[in-house]
């Protein structure tokens, strides 16, 4: 499937069905990338990685970049997007000739590292260039279950043909909508879903038109557009409950963005009486709700925001993961560039330049500098920071201790933000709630990894 959160409630589901005569764990249940991370991780020596190979996000990738650039009218995160489309078009993709984009993937190999296009990219040329691996997975994998099928790339539609070549009847079974498909901007290809009989001719095709959601007026009026799009399979939605009408569904087209923040504040304080619980207002992107709120305000409108920034977006949780995939991984140098001034130790452009220009890792670079008796003591402070036995005792505790030898934690209930103690509070909360469930740090970043880059849940703050 194409979220954590929607594997995570799989799991459960499959749980809930195991009557003790099968394993529900056995079952490999998650998302494209998580299932081909385990399968990398498992081969990646045959894949040309080491073993404690890191998964970069996008700061990182930025960042690797910006190292790379000289002149540009593109900043780092147009290259981003353009060298994960580029990935996410599968095994075509290693013939790609373009000087950053090979400059940009020769330097991930150099930290040991993969972004989030690699992860499947890299099991595809896994699986082209070894048969035998392939085979294994093919025996391994006999019923194939993919949900959200629309929104599948290239290079995710090539692992399952892999995963099915060569076998007559695949057991391959895919749920989508094709009047769903929204992110071809990302990469989807509609043509998947479209084309899936010539994929798999002896596929079965069974239409899901009842819809347990919605009233009848509003699947008319959703029907009654859709069935105007060019390229689709065709289906008529109705209702489960035939009888169910449902209020009209009005369409109002208003001249400014502000006029339309008027009269949705004006409908709910009409309706609200006080009671603003029954509302919810949805809107595109997080961008478009400062108009509402400013609305709200000016009329006392209570109101929560919700999913406006992602758990692991926050400046603080991505900081304690650096911290962390430091400890774990001392070659990380991206790790390293983002906390080594957190708090302050004197070290500036200059001096990261030096350590650079030394080869090797920053942290090893560090440790051998010749620097000021300043610098050279807060050098040797940050080092021994890390220097102790983490592996012995359980993840929160060790990221506990970390984060107050580095004098993190300090930074924070020392700062004078006015947003310090939210920052405290996310830093405990992931310490408490999330990382308290791993047995291993590394267990951990891996899942963090895949968190930060899951970009289709809206709202990832860790629930107890």
């Amino acid at each position: 499937t194409f979220t954590n959160k929607a594997a995570n409630e799989m799991k459960k589901r499959l749980e809930s069905f195991s009557d003790g005569a099968w394993y529900a764990g056995d079952i490999w249940c998650g998302t494209f990338h998580s299932i081909c991370l385990r399968i990398l991780r498992a081969n990646a020596e045959r894949a040309g990685l080491r073993r404690d190979f890191i998964i970069y996000g996008e700061d990182d990738q930025k960042n690797v970049i910006k190292s790379l650039l000289t002149t540009s009218t593109k900043t780092p995160g147009d290259y981003v997007e353009e060298f994960s489309a580029i990935k996410d078009r599968g095994l075509i993709a290693l013939k790609n000739t373009d000087k950053l984009f090979n400059a940009y993937n020769a330097e991930l190999a150099r930290l040991n590292a993969v972004d989030f296009g690699d992860i499947i990219l890299r099991v595809l040329e896994l699986f082209d260039k070894n048969p035998d691996i392939l085979s294994r997975y093919q025996n391994q994998f006999k019923y194939i279950l993919v949900d959200e099928f629309q929104d599948t790339n290239n290079a995710q539609m090539e692992f399952l043909v892999f995963l099915t070549r060569g076998i007559e009847c695949p057991n391959i079974c895919c749920v989508g909508d094709d009047d769903q498909s929204i992110y071809s901007w990302r990469g989807a290809e509609i043509k998947h879903i479209l084309n899936f009989e010539k994929t798999f001719p002896n596929a079965q095709i069974i239409r899901l038109e009842t819809n347990y959601r919605s009233t009848s007026n509003i699947l008319n009026a959703a029907n009654s557009l859709i069935r105007h799009n060019r390229g689709r399979l065709g289906k008529e939605l109705r209702p489960e409950k035939s009888d169910s009408t449902g209020e009209q569904v009005y369409v109002l087209t208003l001249p400014t963005d502000r006029d339309e923040a008027r009269i949705i504040a004006d409908a709910i304080e009409r309706d609200a009486a006080t009671d603003f619980t029954k509302f919810a207002l949805l809107i595109r992107a997080g961008s478009l709700s400062r108009i509402f709120e400013e609305e709200f305000a000016q009329r006392a409108i209570p109101y929560k925001l919700i999913g406006a920034t992602k758990f692991y977006d926050r400046m603080e949780i991505r900081d304690v993961i650096a911290y962390l995939r430091l400890l774990v991984y001392p070659f990380d140098d991206m790790s390293f560039l983002r906390v080594i001034a957190k708090p302050r130790r004197g070290f500036g452009d200059k001096a990261i330049v030096n350590l650079r220009a030394m080869g090797g890792t920053l942290m090893g670079a560090l440790r051998n500098a010749k620097l000021s008796p300043k610098l050279r003591a807060a050098a040797d402070e940050f080092l021994s920071a890390f220097d102790f036995e983490w592996m012995s005792m359980p993840p929160r505790d060790a990221a506990k201790i970390l984060l107050e030898r580095t004098g993190y934690m300090k930074m924070w209930t020392e700062s004078r933000d006015a947003d310090a103690p939210d920052r405290i509070s996310n830093i405990r909360e992931l310490l408490t709630s999330v990382i308290s469930k791993y047995d291993s740090l590394p267990e951990f970043l891996e899942q963090a990894a895949l968190m930060m880059t899951d970009d289709n849940d809206t709202n990832d703050t860790p629930q107890n």
